[in-house]
């Protein structure tokens, strides 16, 4: 974790280490970025490296906007956007997959202030003193929704994965109104 903070240090970005116990997330990114580090060793067998996203076998969407996994020894970091892993509980990366996930190879922009809404400081003390973490799971979707619906308007460039974002939460409240 420390190489990554001192990178992100390096590209002047305002990181916080989060406490162990209790957050679904390990680093905080110029108060806005919510990111996961995780570290793995090559696996003989299978044959590849294996990455555990769920904490006590749980794992809940929205709580974590990038996931940052570093493949040990050869030392690559891979950001990568939460929604592009979706749902899933782990990750596993071997050379034949390695394709799949090797655009996501120091993509160091992801980091950007302009891909995500601002935390402010009432729903950052929430969220470090959280009782119910529904709530803050509906602000972050709320925050993101209002982000890219203000950038469409402005005419910026929205990430794929923003976009991909807001249809599913379109289409969510499309089957809703049936």
């Amino acid at each position: 974790m420390r190489g990554l903070v001192s990178r992100l240090r390096k590209l002047r970005h305002e990181c916080q280490i989060m406490p162990e116990t209790g957050r679904k997330f390990d680093l905080l990114v110029d108060r806005r970025i919510r990111c996961e580090v995780k570290a793995a060793q090559p696996r003989e067998d299978p044959g590849g490296w294996f990455f555990n996203l769920h904490r006590h076998g749980k794992r809940s969407t929205g709580e974590v906007d990038l996931f940052a996994l570093f493949l040990l020894p050869s030392r690559i970091w891979l950001i990568i956007p939460a929604p592009e892993i979706d749902t899933r509980h782990t990750v596993f990366i071997s050379m034949r997959t390695l394709s799949k996930w090797i655009q996501w190879q120091g993509r160091w922009e992801l980091f950007n202030k302009s891909h995500f809404p601002a935390i402010d400081d009432l729903s950052l003390e929430l969220f470090r003193n959280r009782k119910d973490t529904q709530i803050l799971v509906r602000m972050a979707r709320l925050e993101r929704r209002l982000f890219a619906q203000a950038a469409k308007a402005k005419g910026m460039k929205i990430p794929a994965w923003l976009r991909s974002l807001g249809h599913r939460e379109s289409a969510r409240q499309g089957q809703e109104q049936r």
